[in-house]
């Protein structure tokens, strides 16, 4: 088998197998993703942090029992084919970044 610059590429979830398989999360950056994690992410959220490439999995049942708000329940069923999502920081590489999301600077005593 040849690799032929970005035509395969390691899987950004896992990292441990090869894959052809990607999708682009925002223009020129794409993330692959192996069968293996595929089937995973029918019963997990998947984040990939695109700062880092760190990868994050929960189940969706937890997640949804987190969620009070009925809207949003309602859009995440919506939306039950973008499974892995693509997030700008995490709390391993920007901790600022996810506590100016949160607005909850001034509540946290760092």
């Amino acid at each position: 088998m040849h690799l032929y610059g970005d035509r395969i590429s390691q899987c950004s979830i896992c990292k441990a197998e090869y894959t052809s398989f990607h999708f682009e999360v925002m223009p020129a950056c794409r993330v692959y993703v192996c069968g293996e994690c595929m089937e995973l992410a029918r019963d997990h959220f998947i984040w990939i942090c695109l700062n880092c490439g760190r990868s994050f999995w929960r189940p969706k049942n937890v997640v949804m029992n987190r969620i009070h708000d009925y809207g949003l329940k309602e859009a995440v069923f919506l939306y039950e084919n973008r499974i892995i999502h693509g997030i700008a920081g995490c709390i391993h590489c920007s901790p600022d970044l996810i506590l100016e999301y949160t607005d909850r600077l001034g509540k946290c005593a760092l």
